[in-house]
């Protein structure tokens, strides 16, 4: 996440961190004789701030959002079984129709039959969403979780 945390507005080069403490455009640092021109440079605690002050305002809002959306969408449903009957159902017509015993009624469902089979091998050809468990844990203790282990790793004692 914070290899590449901005790009430059000149050559659209990402930052990269060039020493301990400071991002620059990497285009500029690494570009040789086609260099980009942009020589300014931005504090590493700066960066890892305005990502860790994101991750606690913006990233539980965003996360609930999505999981709403997701959990909104319908699970499409097996029609597997539904299909096979149907498939019985249309050879067992054939049959009676091979067998010269033709009518109205067994052509209709027939034809009924082989309509609701192609509509659902059209709509078996989507493939069904997993089954999703949500997570029991709120996503404002993901977040807090999160902010913890970068505490640990020591890299925003100082932005902090």
């Amino acid at each position: 996440m914070l290899s590449s945390p901005g790009r430059c507005s000149e050559c659209n080069g990402g930052y990269v961190l060039t020493s301990a403490v400071r991002y620059h455009c990497a285009s500029h640092v690494n570009g040789g004789d086609a260099a980009c021109e942009v020589k300014l440079s931005v504090p590493r605690y700066r960066v890892e701030k305005l990502i860790l002050d994101f991750t606690e305002r913006e990233l539980p809002r965003i996360l609930t959002e999505a999981e709403a959306r997701y959990n909104e969408q319908p699970v499409i449903a097996d029609h597997r079984p539904r299909i096979a009957e149907l498939e019985r159902q249309i050879g067992n017509f054939v049959k009676v129709i091979g067998a010269g015993e033709y009518s109205q009624a067994v052509a209709d469902a027939l034809k009924t039959a082989e309509a609701e089979l192609a509509k659902l091998k059209a709509v078996t050809s989507v493939r069904p969403r997993p089954a999703h468990k949500a997570s029991r844990e709120p996503i404002e203790r993901r977040s807090s979780t999160c902010e913890s282990s970068w505490h640990r790793v020591g890299t925003l004692r100082r932005a902090c």
